[in-house]
């Protein structure tokens, strides 16, 4: 799966775009945690490649999973660039 506002979506998308793929120095996982194993896996199978064009396409290699990677990567976004609850209650989800 390649990031675009068609495949994972809009917000995805410009996160990733945003941030220009940061490299990662360090990241720790907790063992206990529910998913820990596939979460490392998937890490594993993460993969960043550039379009002709310079723009960084993310994905899992062909025939794995990316969603806890994506789904951790929002979560430490969004814990790093907390959103002022005035803007927050103009979001209607």
């Amino acid at each position: 799966m390649q990031t675009g506002h068609t495949g994972v979506g809009r917000a995805v998308y410009d996160l990733f775009k945003q941030t220009r793929t940061p490299r990662i120095q360090e990241l720790t996982i907790e063992p206990e945690l529910t998913d820990a194993a596939a979460l490392v896996r998937e890490l594993q199978d993460f993969r960043v490649s550039y379009s002709t064009t310079g723009n960084a396409i993310f994905s899992a290699r062909e025939g794995a999973h990316d969603d806890l990677v994506l789904a951790a990567s929002l979560a430490i976004f969004g814990a790093a660039h907390p959103i002022p609850n005035a803007a927050l209650m103009r979001l209607h989800i």
